[in-house]
Parts: structure tokens; C-alpha cells; sequence
């Protein structure tokens, strides 16, 4: 659970990166905010029924945002060293000038 915890917290930073940074916020993944929380009320809904739900949906809650993190640090670090190569060649196109 503490693990579900911070990965929660860290889904939603690692998606400002790219923003920090010049770029966009990032929103891909399978573990985004709105997906987390249907896939929290279908747990909880599904748990209202007897149903032991949180032996197998916190594991894959944890492993979604994992990939969620993988994603976003990979989109967000493309499009950081895509605006870092751009700037490059506007300041070198300026001092040719």
C-alpha cells in the first residue's frame, strides 16, 4: 500500500516534468489520475460485494503506475532534448547572422 502511495505521488510529478522544463504536461499512461481513481471505485464497488479485490488490484495498481512513471519520463525527456536541440540551433543561427 505505501508503495501504491508514493508511486501515486510521484505519476503526478513526473507528468509536470515536462512542463518545468519548457515543455507539456505528460498524461499518458494506464495509472493517470482519472484512470486510478476508476479502477480505485470499481475496487471499492466490487468489495462492497464480498468479492477480496485488494489482493490482486493493489498489485496492479502498483505495476500500472510503473509503467506510467516509464512512459511519462520517456515522453517527457524526448521532448526536453527535442527543445534543448531546437534552442542549440536557433542560437547558432543567430551567431552566423
Amino acid at each position: 500500500m505505501v508503495a501504491l502511495l508514493l508511486l501515486t505521488g510521484w505519476v503526478q510529478l513526473f507528468g509536470l516534468l515536462g512542463l518545468v522544463a519548457g515543455g507539456t504536461v505528460q498524461s499518458v499512461g494506464p495509472c493517470g489520475q482519472t484512470d486510478r481513481l476508476a479502477w480505485l471505485g470499481l475496487g471499492c464497488l466490487l468489495a462492497q460485494f464480498g468479492l477480496e479485490v485488494w489482493g490482486w488490484g493493489i498489485p496492479f495498481l502498483v505495476v500500472g503506475c510503473i509503467l506510467t512513471l516509464v512512459l511519462r519520463i520517456g515522453r517527457s525527456l524526448r521532448q526536453i532534448r527535442a527543445l534543448d536541440q531546437d534552442r542549440d540551433r536557433a542560437a547558432a543561427a543567430s551567431e552566423s547572422v
